[in-house]
């Protein structure tokens, strides 16, 4: 006795076709699978040919959202795709697990580099502020965004640890010159920095006492 692999419904008069559904589920589910099958085929080829990166993220999450959706089809035994949808899955999930490690790690490199190479101070601390409007922009493409809100973390307090250097050599370069008030009010400009960026004060105890220490001495 046939038995539709969809609804479950079956009789002596049933008849099936070959992926295993009555007549009056095949035209029903035939044209879902198809359009979840086709999706997840052109994510792919899209994510192969893209050279950018929000794209390629998007389409792994249509993707992975795809292949849930066809779920319930194959676990009634109903043929969807070529591979197991849990090998695809992972494959997609490993890919974008990937791709987000090398754009973290390519616009670390990046505010690196320019903090090393650029003329002035506002150059050094812009590749920073580059670098975290990258990595944010691509929070809306991904479910969980642990790793790009740890990376813009990072990316701040080295921002934040760069800045107070550079204020702090600027004072410094000020009282070497006899400008002891210059170079005090630059520290404490240092320390308004400190109490008014996005690294936590904790993690910055070191240069808080540094900074009150060189403003008190550098006013008697």
């Amino acid at each position: 006795m046939a038995k539709c692999k969809n609804c479950s419904r079956g009789n002596w008069f049933t008849s099936v076709d070959s992926n295993g559904l009555c007549a009056t589920c095949q035209p029903i589910v035939i044209p879902a699978l198809l359009n979840h099958c086709r999706i997840v085929l052109e994510s792919a080829k899209i994510i192969a040919a893209s050279k950018n990166t929000a794209t390629k993220l998007s389409r792994i999450g249509v993707a992975i959202s795809n292949c849930k959706a066809l779920r319930p089809y194959e676990a009634k035994g109903i043929p969807t795709l070529d591979q197991p949808l849990g090998a695809v899955v992972s494959e997609f999930e490993r890919m974008r697990t990937e791709l987000l490690s090398e754009v973290v790690q390519e616009q670390v490199f990046l505010a690196r580099q320019k903090a090393t190479d650029a003329a002035t101070d506002a150059g050094k601390l812009g590749g920073y502020a580059k670098a975290v409007e990258v990595l944010s922009s691509l929070m809306g493409e991904v479910e969980d965004v642990t790793p790009l809100e740890n990376a813009v973390l990072g990316l701040r307090a080295e921002r934040d640890g760069l800045r107070f250097d550079l204020l702090a050599k600027k004072a410094e370069t000020a009282a070497a010159k006899g400008k002891t008030k210059a170079a005090a009010d630059i520290y404490v400009e240092a320390l308004m920095a400190i109490r008014h960026d996005t690294t936590p004060d904790e993690m910055q105890t070191q240069r808080v006492s540094l900074a009150e220490r060189r403003i008190k001495d550098l006013n008697g």
